[in-house]
């Protein structure tokens, strides 16, 4: 049998999710320009019917794609099954019948479904894009074994020598070296995806490593405008780039809780500068469309934290209407977080709407929840926390005092 090394065309290997990656596309006659679409990361046009199951992977439904492969033969066909239903019968055989690069991606195939022990070298592999989906495994398997420089490596040189030929590719292995790197060398995590996105450019793929870049940056720039302003743009771009709530619900409601977090960390530096709160506000109500106290509870209590203490400083012309949201919001989540379960976290929530209480001019019920939160902090060993409550009960204190002094109007 002549070894398949996948001459016939460049491959779409580990441009979808896994299982997905791994799909092999059977040589065809006239492709009609679509293995160069799909390539650069266009997988939505038309396809030799040859090809019609990536459309159903592409899209997640591995069903489909395995009845979209039913009538075809062949070795590279049984493949495509293995990936989409894995058993150890059918790697067993498979590995008994290919060679070449199709023997190199059975053998990752099996590792990646925990059917084989050991994944092939990369440098094993003729066709470029073989080699950096063999990279992707042989990675983790570096970092399983505590070699994250050995991994970084591995995926550095796997990305140069598939870029010519899939840049897509490179540009999921420079992002996956930045993971591995950023806890190390936050600026060089930061490098790489940007070089990374150079490769993504006009992709699906770039809005996911635009919010990447803006995790990235905003953990960075935190408290520095240039550094927050940077992470505002990249959130943005992921916008723009195509994350929305249709095609990435989560990352959508991560994207704009960051937003909305960055916009309020901004040092005001400029009057125009305020605004910013209200598109904070905006952003917090956005990712609440997604996260609700249901289906994402924490995530939801804690967007629902962030929206309620922007409400309290938001500039605006109705501010009590603001302040009685606020109020109502920390009602919500006292309700959910009793001190009982999270002593600290409650009396954090009772001193928040302690504040926003005196704001509204209400100061029995404003000092009766901060002297509730100072008892909490006290016990609990956070006097920092206790000793900033008593600073809020002695400005209370003097609000009152001072209002109680001016002098009292006669009606006319």
């Amino acid at each position: 049998m002549n070894p398949i090394t996948l001459a016939q065309g460049a491959q779409p290997l580990g441009l979808l999710h896994l299982p997905f990656g791994l799909l092999l596309l059977p040589p065809v006659a006239d492709d009609g320009g679509a293995l160069g679409r799909i390539l650069a990361g266009d997988g939505s046009g038309p396809l030799p019917p040859e090809w019609r199951f990536w459309h159903a992977a592409a899209e997640g439904d591995a069903e489909g794609a395995r009845v979209w492969l039913e009538d075809q033969a062949g070795l590279v066909a049984d493949y495509d099954r293995f990936v989409l239903a894995p058993s150890p019968e059918a790697v067993a055989a498979l590995r008994a019948a290919a060679t070449g690069d199709l023997a190199l991606l059975v053998a990752a195939a099996g590792y990646v479904f925990g059917l084989v022990d050991q994944v092939p070298a990369p440098e094993a592999a003729a066709a470029p894009e073989v080699a950096g989906l063999l990279a992707l495994p042989a990675a983790a398997a570096a970092v399983e074994a505590g070699d994250v420089a050995g991994a970084v490596a591995l995926l550095d040189r796997s990305a140069a020598q598939v870029a010519g030929v899939s840049p897509i590719l490179a540009a999921q292995l420079e992002a996956q070296a930045a993971d591995l790197e950023h806890g190390a060398n936050p600026a060089r995590a930061i490098t790489r995806l940007r070089s990374a996105l150079r490769h993504a450019e006009g992709s699906p793929l770039a809005a996911g490593l635009w919010l990447q870049l803006g995790l990235y940056l905003h953990e960075a720039g935190e408290g520095n405008r240039s550094g927050l302003t940077a992470a505002i743009d990249a959130y943005q771009s992921a916008i723009h780039a195509g994350l929305s709530r249709d095609s990435n619900p989560e990352g959508f409601a991560l994207v704009q809780n960051n937003l909305g977090l960055a916009y309020l960390s901004l040092p005001m530096a400029e009057d125009r500068d305020a605004l910013k709160k209200a598109v904070a506000v905006q952003s917090f109500r956005e990712a609440l469309t997604v996260y609700g106290p249901e289906s994402h509870p924490e995530q939801w209590t804690s967007v629902q934290l962030n929206l309620a203490n922007a409400l309290q400083y938001l500039p605006s012309s109705h501010p009590q209407e603001n302040l009685v949201a606020a109020v109502e919001i920390y009602d919500q989540l006292l309700a959910r977080r009793p001190k009982s379960h999270d002593p600290v976290g409650h009396a954090r929530l009772l001193a928040n709407q302690g504040n926003a209480l005196a704001h509204l001019g209400m100061f029995q019920p404003a000092l009766a929840q901060l002297d509730e939160a100072h008892k909490l902090f006290h016990w609990h060993g956070e006097a920092d926390m206790a000793a900033a409550v008593l600073e809020q009960v002695s400005l209370i204190h003097e609000r009152r005092a001072a209002l109680a002094a001016e002098p009292v109007e006669s009606p006319p």
